[in-house]
């Protein structure tokens, strides 16, 4: 893989989350070869907090356990945080490309750090914005 790339938050799920096991083992295929350096991979601030919601509320985990995972998250890869200028790039793009605002914030985080690729079941919205290459690693599941 050429280049840093933005692991989303249901890719972060997916890897602790046994209920979808084909799912499962995929995304953390996926975040194990971040860990060990063969792929480069960051994150939104975003994406750890819809990580910790996620993992506690939809899998079940104790909020203890979540927070371990999450700051073990922000331990292995770097984590882009977004401050005004990003919420208001955010909103145009939103506007612009009739997206939900929180994909628009990951997006606009992405772009403001000039990283231009995403693993994330979410095609139909990260599409929609130009320069965004979505990489979907359960299409052919």
């Amino acid at each position: 893989m050429k280049g840093k790339a933005f692991l989303d938050s249901n890719i972060l799920v997916y890897a602790f989350d046994t209920a979808e096991k084909d799912k499962h083992e995929t995304a953390k295929r996926i975040v194990a070869d971040g860990i060990l350096g063969k792929q480069d991979f960051a994150m939104a601030l975003q994406n750890v907090n819809e990580f910790f919601v996620n993992i506690t509320s939809k899998a079940h985990r104790p909020a203890r356990d979540a927070a371990a995972l999450a700051g073990d998250l922000l331990a292995k890869f770097p984590c882009y945080p977004a401050d005004n200028n990003t919420v208001e790039y955010a909103m145009s793009l939103a506007q612009l490309y009739k997206i939900p605002f929180w994909d628009a914030m990951i997006a606009a985080v992405m772009l403001e750090n000039s990283i231009f690729t995403i693993y994330t079941e979410n095609e139909k919205d990260f599409s929609r914005i130009p320069g965004i290459k979505v990489v979907n690693p359960f299409r052919s599941e």
